[in-house]
């Protein structure tokens, strides 16, 4: 991660250099899928699970200056092992049509993250 310097101006300016972060993660997962018949038509069914290893770089410390008080801001800091977790269904309600739902989580310690999408798929 990579933040390029600033200043901010006024009575009670920050002030920070530009600074690099790295980080690796190494990962192990399973995807599964399936199509089953439902009251005529096909419904996809999938799943996932990958274990995370945040095999370096956990932690986000940025310098700054603050009313000319130097100063490290703690930005945001993962565990050193999660899991990321995927859920999704779409029904086929035609040849060209589908209406889809999918849930993806991000789980660490001190740290989660949810997103949710449902929609319609026309293709022509």
């Amino acid at each position: 991660m990579r933040s390029d310097a600033f200043t901010e101006t006024g009575g009670m300016a920050l002030s920070a250099a530009a600074n690099t972060a790295d980080r690796s993660r190494g990962w192990l997962g399973v995807a599964v899928g399936r199509t089953l018949p439902f009251a005529g038509m096909g419904l996809d069914l999938s799943a996932s699970l990958k274990l995370i290893d945040v095999l370096s770089g956990r932690g986000r410390l940025l310098p700054v200056t603050f009313l000319g008080t130097p100063m490290t801001v703690t930005g945001i800091s993962e565990g050193q092992y999660g899991a990321d977790i995927g859920l999704a269904a779409a029904l086929h309600i035609s040849r060209r049509a589908k209406v889809f739902a999918a849930y993806d989580g991000e789980f660490r310690r001190d740290y989660q993250a949810h997103a949710g999408t449902v929609g319609i798929d026309i293709t022509w």
